[in-house]
């Protein structure tokens, strides 16, 4: 979309950080890139954070759409570093946002994270499945649906890297998250210590709905 005589009165914030989590280091030693997350809010001071992530820390493979806690980004293992970039958007691409995020919001039990394209993504491959995003994916799939400047194609692969390199001339704020004026809650129990039956259980009956969808779709081609 060509926004150039467009007044640009709104703000989408892109939130990059690094994730405490064993997978999350992982990845930043596979794509050699100090960042492994994406997640955005509609107000600068992060009051709701929205992404696609695990639900629970110690449920790794058990995922899907998340209004992130304060804990993601601050907790007993040390304070993640966040690189903020404010998204100028018109006011009916911030409503189109809005708008969508409140219909993945309101069907969230059917929304899972893509934990096949997330293995696959070192190759920079991405595995369409329905209703299933890893955090770049949905943070392409919204500003793309919205048609924001600079959205990448959401039919090919985006890294975490390529969308930064997008974005980074809006960039906002660079540091410890606890160095931002943040207003994120610690409204979810994502620390929650989870029977070993609770884990399996999610783990098993979440993905079979994923590798499901991922083959119904090659089924139906």
């Amino acid at each position: 979309m060509d926004t150039q005589n467009i007044e640009l009165t709104e703000r989408i914030y892109l939130i990059f950080s690094i994730t405490t989590t064993k997978i999350g280091k992982m990845m930043r030693r596979v794509t050699k890139y100090p960042y492994n997350h994406v997640s955005f809010s509609f107000t600068p001071d992060l009051a709701v954070v929205y992404s696609f992530a695990r639900h629970y820390k110690d449920t790794p493979f058990y995922g899907g759409f998340v209004r992130e806690g304060v804990r993601r980004f601050c907790n007993e293992t040390g304070l993640a570093r966040i690189l903020v970039c404010a998204v100028p958007v018109t006011k009916e691409q911030y409503e189109c946002a809005l708008s969508y995020i409140n219909e993945v919001s309101e069907n969230k039990k059917y929304y899972i994270y893509n934990i096949i394209s997330a293995a696959f993504a070192p190759m920079h491959i991405r595995i369409f499945i329905d209703r299933a995003y890893t955090c770049c994916e949905f943070a392409v799939e919204l500003l793309a649906r919205c048609k924001i400047d600079g959205a990448p194609d959401p039919r090919r692969f985006c890294s975490i890297e390529e969308l930064v390199e997008r974005y980074k001339n809006y960039a906002v704020f660079e540091g410890p998250f606890n160095e931002y004026k943040s207003a994120v809650q610690d409204y979810e129990d994502y620390e929650r210590k989870n029977a070993m039956i609770y884990r399996v259980k999610k783990t098993v009956a979440t993905n079979v709905r994923l590798f499901g969808r991922f083959f119904k779709g090659i089924l139906t081609k």
